[in-house]
């Protein structure tokens, strides 16, 4: 949805796509999709944190990389993939 409304507005960048959202939908919306937006940057860490674990590289490294902890890291590499 967010990708429509992006292309199809014409919204050129960040600025317009949220002044565009802010004019067109309440602030409960406006905080969902943000809410949403933090969710995909913490999947996309995720992702690349258990790349990188996959490739054996130390968990200091994969964290100051990510700006995940060292805790969350360690509960990825339990986890099956």
């Amino acid at each position: 949805m967010l990708y429509y409304l992006y292309n199809e507005e014409n919204l050129t960048d960040s600025t317009q796509f949220w002044s565009f959202l802010h004019r067109k939908f309440s602030p409960d919306i406006e905080e969902k999709v943000m809410t949403l937006g933090q969710q995909a940057v913490k999947q996309a860490a995720e992702q690349t944190a258990i790349r990188m674990l996959e490739e054996k590289i130390d968990i200091k490294l994969i964290s100051k990389i990510t700006n995940l902890s060292q805790e969350e890291i360690k509960r990825l590499q339990k986890k099956p993939h």
